[in-house]
């Protein structure tokens, strides 16, 4: 064990809560499938920490105890539409989630096999990982969710190579060999999500001895890593837009320290190694002729490429920014469809465009851009259809949603609003001034103390147009 996953395993450790045998955390926001706040154990995380503990022999005890206390959470009810799911915390169980997490099959399926992998008893899990595969069986996911496709293809491989269940191991080979022929990558260009795209395909390639896999695995790799260190930015240290999914707008330090170990060697140390016990569970490596990227870029070039079969993703990048964006695009809170970084007295700045409905993006924008090189430009129209949180988690019901605050939102961090020149901003027929802070531009849509319903349906004229041009910032509203 390097230094780096001894220090990540100490980290983790601390978390560990002896009295319930899982990790602890605290928990203060509501999210997709859970209301719960407040200190919650994790089940997946868990479950990753118990593999490490297998893997690199430190405590197996601890590790099967940990096992054993998650698969107690598992919903084995043959009559349950949740058969086979984990909760994620141990104090909200399936039933309590809003609604369910049918991933959690995929992400503690895998968990658990690969504790299989490091020792821990086949058939006490037997009943488990077969719960686990007919749930990841019955929901088939298709090509276009990207990481799951391949995490439950990995997943059922693995199942069924352990217990030699020819339909299971048949139904993962037939998924990846599925997700290789749809030939793109839907979640396109998504920090997290190529992450684990890039860790499950390298779990095939290690631990699944089908031939065919293991070929299948190689030319996906290279699809993803290609694809990833395209967009890597030298001189911001950033991941280049456009992004189909990601959780923040600057690059995660674990994740820039996972790209810098996959390229320089696991023993990369950064002063403060911020890699996850995932990847020292699975390191990965990236190709040679890939590395140039990372080092530097000497002249400007342009990626511009197909996303989800229809629309375009555009990346234009020089050695001093990088200006992304897509076709068109909705505005939920995981896209990035505009996005730009550059450096500025000695830090990565960035612009982004949000609309919020009381304070969270609204999903139910539609955001149209042309860009050339590092000059976007960009029109924005609101839909009375759609999701208001989540595409489709929490739609928006007869075209009516109730809001205190609903604003239009350009966000520069670490700088001043420049780069940006708005040519229209019009709701509801009438035109928008903008609000200035030290790091926002806002167009204020509506406003009130209490709640009160705005329906969409009935907005008259309503449209933003606006220039991101990345070679003047001189431009200000």
């Amino acid at each position: 064990m390097n230094q780096n996953a001894k220090a990540t395993l100490e980290k983790v450790g601390k978390l560990f809560d002896e009295q319930v045998q899982m990790l602890a955390f605290s928990k203060s926001f509501h999210d997709y499938h859970s209301k719960y706040d407040g200190v919650v154990h994790r089940s997946h995380d868990s479950l990753v920490y118990a593999v490490a503990l297998r893997k690199y022999k430190i405590d197996i005890q601890r590790a099967d105890r940990i096992i054993d206390a998650v698969l107690k959470l598992q919903d084995l009810r043959e009559d349950s539409p949740y058969f086979g799911l984990w909760p994620w915390y141990l104090e909200e169980s399936i039933d309590e989630m809003s609604p369910p997490d049918f991933n959690y099959a995929d992400f503690c399926g895998k968990e658990l096999a690969l504790s299989v992998v490091y020792g821990y008893d086949k058939e006490k899990v037997r009943r488990a990982l077969e719960a686990a595969s007919y749930c990841i069986m019955k929901r088939d996911v298709q090509p276009w969710y990207t990481n799951i496709c391949i995490l439950g293809a990995f997943v059922t491989l693995l199942i069924g190579q352990i217990y030699e269940d020819k339909a299971v191991f048949d139904y993962g080979k037939k998924r990846l060999k599925k997700f290789m022929e749809y030939n793109q990558i839907d979640e396109y260009n998504s920090p997290t999500y190529a992450k684990i795209a890039i860790e499950e395909l390298t779990n095939i390639k290690t631990h699944i001895q089908d031939a065919e896999c293991k070929a299948m695995a190689e030319i996906l790799l290279d699809r993803f890593w290609k694809m990833v260190m395209e967009h890597y930015h030298p001189a911001t240290r950033q991941w280049a837009g456009p992004m189909a999914r990601a959780y923040t707008t600057f690059l995660k330090p674990e994740i820039y320290d996972e790209l810098c170990m996959s390229v320089y060697g696991e023993e990369y140390d950064s002063g403060i190694v911020n890699g996850s016990l995932n990847f020292f569970n699975t390191p990965f490596t990236c190709p040679e002729k890939y590395r140039y990227y990372f080092s530097s870029i000497e002249e400007p070039r342009v990626i511009a490429e197909q996303y989800n079969g229809k629309d375009i993703a555009y990346t234009y990048m020089t050695p001093e920014y990088t200006l992304g964006s897509f076709s068109v695009s909705d505005m939920w809170n995981q896209r990035r469809p505009l996005i730009a970084f550059w450096n500025e007295n000695g830090l990565s700045c960035s612009f982004v465009v949000r609309l919020l409905h009381d304070g969270y993006d609204f999903c139910a924008g539609k955001l149209e851009v042309k860009q050339e090189k590092g000059v976007a430009e960009a029109q924005l129209t609101i839909l009375s259809e759609g999701g208001d949180r989540h595409n489709d988690l929490d739609r928006i019901v007869d075209g009516k949603i109730m809001a205190t605050d609903f604003r239009l939102s350009f966000v520069f961090e670490n700088t001043v609003p420049q780069y940006l020149k708005v040519d229209e901003a019009v709701y509801d027929g009438k035109r928008i001034q903008a609000s200035t802070t030290n790091r926002t531009i806002d167009y204020v849509l509506h406003k009130t103390g209490q709640p009160e319903e705005i329906d969409l349906k009935s907005l008259g004229r309503t449209i933003f147009r606006f220039t991101i041009n990345m070679e003047d910032n001189t431009l200000q509203i």
